[in-house]
């Protein structure tokens, strides 16, 4: 079932991706479906802590070093390849993403080895969308050590969860960690000579500001906080 499930997932995300624009709006679809990544993910490591590691120290290290153990090594090989692609074709790389290039800043290197603190605003980043293990990640610490020991620290971390992203969408705070400008990382072209390119075609038939008038169009909102809640109502489900 669960399978099942991800895959379904899994399509969503593609179809995002591969129709940033459908029928004349953004398509969020592939957003929706991380959400349920984490739904899922939060029951299954709160199942997971219970029934085998426990919250004992020794527990705690044993699920922390399984779960790096799942997530680096695939994401340094991703991490090598992409790097070795942008040493090699720039330029053909900066027409296709605005995302994807090599940190400089001691920070950046930092933040692309190990993930953390890699959201989704932060550009460069070897590896799109690492910013959702950078949530995961911290989420894995969170349930280890607070969230998923008992009904009470769920509960409670549901509801301020919520609550965050109520305020969030309600009053569409401009916070890099909640908004995603999209001019900046998704629809704008690296070059005005590729019209035609996936990335460029959204801004060039005006679907989203222009880098023109990125400055006075205000930026589309996304409730980064939703995350939080999205792996929090995982773990209270694992207790229902």
């Amino acid at each position: 079932m669960f399978g099942t499930y991800r895959y379904i997932l899994a399509l969503l995300v593609i179809f995002s991706h591969y129709h940033p624009i459908y029928c004349g709006r953004l398509n969020w679809t592939g957003m929706y479906a991380v959400f349920g990544f984490y739904v899922l993910s939060g029951y299954l490591m709160t199942r997971v802590l219970h029934q085998t590691y426990g919250f004992s120290g020794r527990g705690i290290t044993h699920f922390l070093w399984n779960r790096a153990l799942r997530i680096y090594p695939a994401y340094w090989v991703a991490a090598i390849v992409s790097l070795l692609v942008v040493e090699a074709i720039p330029q053909t790389v900066a027409i296709y993403s605005r995302v994807i290039g090599a940190p400089i800043a001691p920070t950046d290197v930092i933040r692309n080895v190990f993930i953390f603190g890699l959201d989704a605003w932060r550009i460069p980043r070897l590896v799109t969308p690492a910013w959702s293990l950078n949530v995961e990640l911290c989420f894995y610490v969170l349930m280890a050590t607070l969230l998923s020991r008992s009904r009470r620290s769920v509960a409670i971390w549901v509801v301020a969860s919520a609550l965050y992203t109520v305020y969030l969408v309600h009053t569409n705070v401009d916070l890099r960690s909640a908004t995603v400008r999209s001019p900046r990382l998704h629809c704008r072209s690296a070059s005005a000579r590729q019209p035609t390119s996936p990335v460029g075609e959204c801004t060039r038939q005006g679907a989203l500001p222009s880098r023109r008038s990125s400055r006075s169009s205000p930026p589309i909102s996304v409730p980064y906080g939703s995350s939080r809640t999205s792996c929090c109502t995982g773990s209270i489900s694992r207790w229902l």
